[in-house]
């Protein structure tokens, strides 16, 4: 059973210990809330571009080619689910479709990302290929492909 005095030592005792837990959170929070700013400091002072940013610039070239709405395949050699749903989110109002059903598609190629054979770095700089079944791919130089399978007129 607890007596009165057993009950104020308790109070007593639990207070202090609410407090420094208090102030621990505060200052685990306040650090780590300083480490992301540092973080993030560096990553703009360095110039570098996050990963979305990055990955927009590489896909840009070819969203001149691309209809204004629709359909379009998608093609990794990424399982990657956030990069799919980047690109979706990149080509609003498109719709991005996984495979290659639709008659133009996406393909986004890591391991090609930085060949030296670039067709170039401007806007409208890429390689055009076309296939024996009479479909255009046109190679930006950065991993990104794209194949145009409608007829051509």
């Amino acid at each position: 059973m607890n007596t009165p005095e057993t009950e104020s030592r308790n109070v007593r005792v639990t207070g202090p210990l609410a407090l420094l837990a208090v102030i621990l959170l505060a200052v685990a929070s306040a650090r780590s809330g300083a480490l992301a700013l540092r973080d993030t400091w560096r990553t703009f002072k360095a110039g570098t571009s996050d990963f979305a940013v990055a990955y927009r610039d590489r896909i840009q070239p070819a969203r001149p080619l691309l209809p204004a709405r629709g359909t379009i395949g998608y093609i990794s050699d990424s399982n990657d689910e956030g990069e799919f749903y980047l690109t979706q989110y990149l080509l609003v109002p498109l719709i991005l479709e996984k495979g290659q059903r639709p008659d133009l598609i996406l393909i986004n190629n890591h391991v090609n990302n930085h060949a030296a054979s670039s067709p170039g770095t401007g806007a409208n700089d890429y390689a055009i290929l076309e296939s024996a079944d009479g479909s255009k791919v046109y190679d930006f130089g950065n991993g990104i492909k794209l194949i145009d399978r409608r007829r051509q007129q």
